[in-house]
């Protein structure tokens, strides 16, 4: 083979590698979007963790949520009250509180916690220090409370 014809080649080689490159690069954004998409779809819905102390969070369609935690899963004694806004960007659920009943949580503060898996049922994350926590859904066939039982 000439050199000439082995430099076309390479060079057609390389425009094919970097269609291809470029191919990935465009789609790989809108793959994300679409996962974020579905993830945000999957999340709506109300979680529970726990028994002592229990905690339970409703995210809503809206992108906001109501989170409630207390001493146990009796709801005699109401420990934390949050709300805010959630959304879900790059695989993370990215919340700031805009209510709350703590000075631990302030009002503006905001949290990152990493999406691992999700289903009908379970909900696992990792927060931004590392931790995996997991939550369950709540059921048609076992209603949410907000309310401390009487």
């Amino acid at each position: 083979m000439k050199p000439s014809g082995i430099i076309k080649k390479l060079a057609r080689g390389l425009q094919l590698g970097l269609l291809f490159g470029l191919l990935l690069f465009i789609t790989q954004p809108a793959a994300a979007n679409d996962l974020d998409l579905l993830l945000s779809k999957l999340i709506i819905g109300t979680w529970e963790e726990g028994n002592v102390p229990y905690g339970i969070v409703t995210f809503a369609e809206d992108g906001s949520y109501q989170a409630r935690m207390y001493s146990t899963d009796s709801k005699e004694t109401l420990l934390l009250s949050l709300e805010g806004t959630w959304k879900i960007k790059n695989s993370e659920l990215q919340s700031v509180l805009t209510a709350s009943n703590s000075s631990n949580a302030p009002v503006g503060e905001s949290f990152a916690d990493r999406i691992v898996q999700i289903n009908q049922d379970e909900l696992v994350l990792i927060s931004s220090d590392g931790q995996r926590y997991s939550k369950s859904r709540v059921t048609p066939e076992k209603p949410i409370n907000l309310q401390p039982e009487r």
